[in-house]
């Protein structure tokens, strides 16, 4: 490899700034493929986040929760009629609609709660104990 080796041409160098936690946050008003691609791009650090809302039987006002996105995947999109207004937990993927109309969905498969192991969206379904995951605190 270093016999291959060609010198930098120093004209064309550029400089990247230092990424930021804050850069792995996803929106989900963004298509379901650049998400997909942000969770791969940040795997390791700084980690893809995605902040929900839970709320209990008990009428609480809901609470946040931060998860970070270890694996993703996409999803079917939508035609319109079967559109998620919040996110739909399964056995196999959390499925989080996403897009600027909600159409399309982003399907994580892996992921880790914060201060916990990363583990998939069966164990972190047996952990909401009766809780309803939602988009928005409202």
């Amino acid at each position: 490899a270093a016999e291959q080796a060609a010198p930098q041409d120093d004209s064309l160098v550029t400089h990247a700034a230092k990424m930021s936690k804050e850069e792995g946050a996803l929106d989900l008003s963004r298509p379901a493929q650049e998400l997909h691609n942000r969770v791969r791009a940040f795997a390791g650090w700084p980690g893809a986040t995605v902040k929900l809302w839970l709320s209990g039987a008990d009428g609480q006002p809901r609470t946040a929760m931060v998860l970070k996105v270890l694996q993703s995947r996409l999803g079917p999109s939508s035609d319109g009629s079967d559109i998620l207004h919040q996110p739909d937990l399964t056995v196999q993927a959390l499925r989080l609609p996403c897009g600027p109309d909600g159409s399309e969905v982003l399907e994580v498969i892996r992921l880790q709660p914060e201060n916990k192991k990363p583990m998939g969206p069966r164990d972190w379904l047996n952990g909401m104990k009766g809780r309803t995951v939602h988009l928005n605190p409202e």
